[in-house]
C-alpha cells in the first residue's frame, strides 16, 4: 500500500476557476505492505511514459496528480493500482502525444 502526498497551491492561469488549485508536487512513500516487483514495474512504466510524452519529470508528475477530464476527473495516480486503470491512463497519454487531446 502507499501513501501518495500531493502539494497543491492556487492556480494562476486566468482560464480556470480561482478555487481551483494544480498539483505542483507529487511524493510516494510506503506504507504498510511494499509493492511487489511486476506492480513496482509498470508503476515507474507509467511514469516513465508520462515523463516522455509531457518532456520532463516534474510535469509528468504534476500531471499524475491533476484531475483529467478524459479518466472522468480522476487523477491518474489514482488509477495506477489496477491494470485497468494504468491501461486507461497510458491510453490519455498516447492521445495527447498524437495531439488528440
Amino acid at each position: 500500500m502507499l501513501e501518495i502526498n500531493i502539494v497543491k497551491e492556487p492556480n494562476l492561469n486566468p482560464r480556470m476557476k480561482k478555487t481551483e488549485t494544480i498539483a505542483t508536487d507529487l511524493s510516494i512513500s510506503p506504507m504498510r505492505e511494499p509493492m511487489q516487483p511486476a506492480q513496482t514495474r509498470q508503476f515507474d512504466e507509467v511514469v516513465e511514459r508520462a515523463t516522455e510524452v509531457l518532456e520532463n519529470r516534474q510535469k509528468a508528475l504534476r500531471w499524475l496528480g491533476t484531475p483529467v477530464r478524459a479518466l472522468e476527473y480522476a487523477t491518474p495516480i489514482s488509477l495506477l493500482h489496477s491494470p485497468e486503470g494504468q491501461r486507461a491512463v497510458l491510453e490519455v497519454l498516447d492521445r495527447i502525444e498524437y495531439g488528440v487531446i
